[in-house]
């Protein structure tokens, strides 16, 4: 891979990234209103670490990702709540069609 691609994959996955972006897709969606210790980009970056990096088998894999990632010590409730929400598949769908649309521009447009 040449390094333009990858110059091209890390302001992508930057801009997609963004606190506030992701707030902001966040509230539009309905995921979340008030910010606490599980923020939208929080959420979304320790997702893609547990998920990418290692075997996840339950929501707690994910929550102890998280702690690990963030440093902080959020109870298992307070991380599901977050993911149970309305919101949430509508919130990681718009993420993903927004990483797609970055990283292969010819598949904007598709239905997934």
């Amino acid at each position: 891979m040449r390094r333009t691609h990858f110059t091209r994959f890390a302001h992508g996955l930057k801009a997609t990234l963004e606190r506030e972006r992701l707030t902001g897709l966040a509230r539009r969606l309905g995921q979340c209103w008030r910010l606490r210790d599980v923020t939208p980009q929080r959420l979304v970056c320790s997702l893609l670490e547990a998920l990418g990096s290692r075997r996840v088998e339950t929501v707690a894999d994910i929550q102890r990702a998280f702690n690990a990632q963030t440093g902080l010590g959020t109870r298992y409730k307070a991380f599901y709540n977050q993911l149970a929400k309305p919101g949430f598949p509508r919130f990681m769908r718009a993420v993903f069609q927004e990483l797609l649309g970055t990283w292969a521009p010819h598949l904007q447009g598709r239905k997934l």
